[in-house]
């Protein structure tokens, strides 16, 4: 019996730490009410990098599929990015937030992806207080001194980085919507951004290059990057549908790569190049390396001292087509460096996944609680018109069921009370008249009554008792019918109104159908009136016809327990009233017997 005590002990002291364990997981910050796990696939189906990656600034895109915007500021400023370790704050530039659209564009550096291994970071939201947070110049930097997302829709486009190294000149559309937010496009030799030189873009140790295209036909000597003054030239272009990469160095011609790769048409496609001093130049397209040189770059590269340009004229043509995020560093970031950046600004975003969002810290909110105010903001008319009618039909029941529980507690205690008198009843005095009050509510002390009254009462049927107590013949007929019919009354005060459950529990379902039925048919309609499927469009509609289902339920599941519960309840005082019946006559047949000796 120990033995088993103790096993019994043990096993919830197990039950405890494990709960005590997931209660007590660690949370950055108790000012943030909320967090969502996001894990950083860098399977083949992911990023597909081979090496471990350092200091990378990764874009989280968040919509309403991923991130539930009504649970974060309006402004996004409360928004922080924490590593998977949950205690190392993160740097991020939030370029884009927009409650409204659900969509936001954030650039979070991580500080190492390793291949192979599981990777993640937590976006914590929630807090009133927090003041924005967006730090762009310590999100990039590695060596990168240009970083240029186009989110302006109108002036010279900025750059991210610490350098500032601000576009001093621009002539192309600009406010467009790319890969990325928005972009810019240029159309021909007479568009071109203009970057004025600093040391911060020197070429001489190395170099890496990217940025998202669009083109819509093969191009003709398109420049996208070039630099060029006394010292040598840097020119990345377009040729056909192929990337060529070419440095000279004064007069004489260095390097220069054959066409390599293939830019799909009409759609984006990522390209970059990275080279070193000595070192292998490679060329990458939506992540995948097309190209390294087998002929290593020169131990010493042009240091160039003009203006990055991007687009404009070269001897054969211009650049026709569209852009977004271009970069530029004056170091050689790895191939896995790019493949990772590249994937992550994919549409698809498959690097990203994103775990359930969790609540804890000082907000002390339920997430179910949360969401049920969603889903009680997104209820239309039609809907409150069915739940109101199941609200009437819910509170009818309770009514019933709070009303009839109390009278079969008051009807047991009395019985309880009248039992306890009537048992020391001897054979020879079966029948005595009750004054107590407590008896009021009793429904054997009313059968009894009934009968007690024919007994003693004289009238024409002669029942009552003269001449020494004695009864007269037809006195036990008019007995029994008096008690049956007392028994009968009580059988219909116990039922009574407790049939009326039933509407409760098979009405209610169908009031939720109904209100589901007519729901769903309102949110096809809204799509066929708006001639496109939007899950964000469906999703209050189908919430709101869904809720009329789940009061239905509400409604139904408690009348049919509590029917289930009264109707126990009325056989139990049933069967006592069946079993008082037979002794109560078979004690006043036994004193009818005395009477006559």
């Amino acid at each position: 019996m120990c033995r088993a005590k103790r096993c019994w002990l043990g096993l919830f002291s197990v039950l405890l730490l494990l709960v005590w364990t997931g209660q007590a997981d660690a949370w950055w910050n108790e000012g943030w009410k909320y967090r969502k796990k996001i894990n950083l696939d860098t399977s083949a189906s992911g990023a597909s990098i081979a090496a471990a990656v350092e200091g990378v600034p990764l874009l989280i895109r968040l919509h309403g599929g991923n991130f539930d915007f009504t649970q974060a500021r309006e402004d996004g400023a409360d928004l922080r990015f924490v590593d998977g370790d949950d205690a190392t704050q993160l740097k991020y530039q939030l370029e884009s937030y927009d409650s409204l659209e659900e969509m936001a564009l954030i650039w979070v550096k991580v500080p190492r992806v390793t291949a192979g291994a599981a990777n993640s970071l937590y976006i914590y939201y929630g807090s009133a207080e927090a003041v924005n947070g967006s730090d762009p110049a310590g999100c990039f930097d590695n060596g990168q001194a240009l970083v240029l997302h186009f989110a302006e829709t109108e002036g010279m486009p900025q750059d991210s980085t610490g350098f500032h190294n601000n576009a001093a000149a621009f002539t192309g559309g600009q406010g467009l919507p790319a890969i990325i937010g928005k972009g810019i496009s240029l159309n021909g030799p007479a568009d071109m951004l203009t970057v004025p030189a600093s040391p911060s873009l020197e070429t001489n140790q190395g170099f890496t290059f990217s940025t998202w295209v669009r083109i819509t036909r093969p191009q003709t000597g398109a420049p996208l990057l070039t630099r060029k003054d006394k010292a040598g030239m840097l020119q990345v272009g377009i040729e056909g549908t192929a990337i060529v990469v070419e440095f000279t160095s004064g007069e004489a011609r260095k390097f220069s790569s054959y066409p390599v790769g293939e830019l799909a048409l009409e759609q984006w496609n990522h390209v970059a190049i990275s080279g070193v001093a000595g070192g292998e130049l490679h060329i990458l397209i939506n992540g995948a390396p097309v190209a390294t040189t087998t002929t290593t770059l020169p131990n010493e590269l042009p240091k160039l001292a003009s203006d990055l340009l991007i687009g404009g004229a070269s001897a054969k043509g211009g650049f026709a087509g569209e852009l977004d995020e271009v970069r530029f560093s004056s170091s050689a970031l790895s191939p896995d460096w790019l493949t990772l950046a590249a994937r992550s600004q994919a549409p698809d975003a498959a690097i990203t996944v994103f775990g359930a969002a969790e609540t804890g810290g000082g907000g002390g909110d339920n997430l179910a609680l949360v969401y049920l105010a969603i889903i009680v903001s997104n209820i239309t008319l039609d809907g409150w018109i069915i739940i109101a009618f199941l609200l009437a039909v819910s509170l009818w029941s309770w009514a019933v069921v709070l009303g009839k529980s109390y009278s079969y507690y008051t009807m047991e205690k009395g019985n309880r009370i009248f039992r306890q008198t009537f048992d020391r009843l001897s054979r020879q005095e079966p029948i005595m008249e009750y004054g107590d009050e407590k008896l009021s509510s009793s429904s054997l002390y009313r059968i009894y009554q009934a009968g007690y009254e024919i007994l003693t009462r004289p009238d024409d049927h002669g029942c009552g008792r003269e001449n020494g107590g004695k009864f007269e013949a037809d006195c036990m007929k008019h007995f029994m019918l008096a008690i049956e019919k007392a028994y009968m009354h009580e059988i219909k005060r116990l039922n009574s109104w407790v049939a009326s459950l039933t509407v409760a529990i098979s009405g209610g379902p169908f009031l939720g159908l109904l209100g589901t039925v007519w729901g769903v048919m309102n949110t096809f309609a809204a799509m066929a009136e708006a001639g496109e499927a939007n899950i964000m469009g469906i999703a209050p509609g189908i919430a709101s016809a869904l809720a009329a289902t789940v009061m239905g339920l509400l409604v139904a599941i408690p009348a049919l327990f509590c029917y289930n519960f009264l109707n126990i309840k009325i056989k139990l005082i049933t069967s006592d009233l069946n079993i008082f019946l037979d002794e109560y006559a078979i004690r006043v047949e036994l004193h009818k017997e005395e009477a006559k000796k």
